[in-house]
């Protein structure tokens, strides 16, 4: 990818509880799971590609009580 910011999205776990993605997951209809780019005390951080466009997206799934 280009040096091109790409836009985050940011999921609570207590909406998506215990969420775990896996590359070539879909998510929400929309998106499609690339790679897990990191993990923290936060959240999970996701790399994915929105399929209407073909752009990169990251996609943060926060933990409960986040």
């Amino acid at each position: 990818m280009s040096d091109e910011k790409r836009k985050v999205m940011t999921i609570s776990a207590a909406t998506m509880a215990h969420l775990e993605l896996q590359p070539g997951d879909r998510f929400a209809l929309r998106y499609d799971i690339k790679e897990r780019l990191h993990a923290d005390r936060s959240g999970v951080l996701y790399l994915a590609v929105e399929r209407a466009t073909g752009e990169e997206v990251e996609i943060h799934v926060l933990h409960p009580g986040r």
